[in-house]
C-alpha cells in the first residue's frame, strides 16, 4: 500500500502543478492496475471546476470530502489542501476498513476518532499523525501542498510509509 500511495501522490502533484484540483478523491476513485500501479480516476469535478462553473458545480462532491465552513467571508477557498483532506480520508478508510465521519458532519458534531487513537499499534505513529494532519478541519492546519504531504510521509521513516 505504501508504494500505491507514493505513486498516487506523484500523480496528484502533477495534477496540481497544472493548476487543477481533483475534488473527488476517495477509495472508489483509486484504480489499481494489474501491475500494482494506481490510477486516479473520475475527474468530473475537476473538469467542472476548470471550466469556470466554480465550486458550486462540484459542491455535492466536495461537501462530504473536505470541510468548507461558512464564515463571514464565505466558504474556505479551494486549493491543494482540499484534495489533501480527501487523501487523508482515503488513507484512513483503507487503514481502518471504514470511512471516516463525513467532513460536513464533522463541522456540526465532530466524532471522528483520530487515526492515531483508532489504529495505534497497527501502523507507525508518524504515518498515523500524518493522516490526522490531513484531516484537520481548518484548511490552514493541513499540508498546503502534495509535496509537503509527501515530505511528511517520508519523514522519520527514511522514505518509508511503514506499517508495523
Amino acid at each position: 500500500m505504501r508504494s500505491t500511495f507514493a505513486q498516487l501522490l506523484n500523480g496528484l502533484r502533477e495534477v496540481h502543478s497544472n493548476k487543477l484540483l481533483h475534488l473527488d478523491i476517495k477509495p472508489g476513485n483509486v484504480y489499481v492496475r494489474n501491475d500494482g500501479s494506481p490510477l486516479l480516476i473520475d475527474f468530473g469535478a475537476a473538469r467542472q471546476h476548470a471550466l469556470g462553473r466554480g465550486p458550486e458545480a462540484a459542491a455535492e462532491l466536495i461537501r462530504r470530502a473536505s470541510p468548507r465552513p461558512s464564515s463571514t467571508r464565505g466558504a474556505a477557498p479551494l486549493g491543494p489542501w482540499t484534495d489533501i483532506y480527501a487523501v487523508g480520508a482515503t488513507l484512513y478508510a483503507c487503514f481502518a476498513a471504514a470511512e471516516p465521519q463525513p467532513a460536513d458532519a464533522r463541522l456540526k458534531d465532530d466524532k471522528l476518532v483520530p487515526a492515531r487513537a483508532r489504529l495505534d499499534g497497527k501502523y507507525s505513529a508518524q504515518l498515523l499523525d500524518t493522516v490526522d494532519w490531513c484531516l484537520k478541519l481548518s484548511h490552514l492546519d493541513r499540508p498546503q501542498s502534495v509535496f509537503a504531504l509527501q515530505k511528511a510521509l517520508i519523514g522519520e521513516s527514511g522514505g518509508k510509509m511503514a506499517a508495523k
